[in-house]
């Protein structure tokens, strides 16, 4: 199993906070034996998430997608999933 992360989130991309969600998963993954070949930090863009998530779809076996640190007011994260997954993909 391949994997990609991708994390959305404005704070992380200008240094503010860490990804604390992108290593902590990414820590889980490996200690289950699968592989992480990606990790991404995007704005909150609703284009931009879109994109990376079909495309990612296309090239791994799994896209986790994370808010960086929660719901702040740009926070597109929960938003962005329903009309990217459509078409009988699960997103929780």
């Amino acid at each position: 199993m391949r994997v990609a992360i991708l994390t959305i989130d404005d704070e992380l991309l200008v240094g503010d906070t860490a990804n604390t969600n992108a290593t902590w998963l990414a820590q889980r993954f490996r200690e289950r034996g699968v592989a992480v070949k990606r990790i991404l930090t995007v704005a909150n863009k609703h284009s931009l998430i879109q994109s990376r998530v079909r495309e990612y779809s296309e090239s791994f076996s799994a896209v986790i997608v994370s808010g960086g640190i929660g719901n702040t007011p740009g926070d597109l994260t929960r938003s962005e999933q329903k009309p990217t997954f459509s078409g009988g993909r699960k997103s929780r």
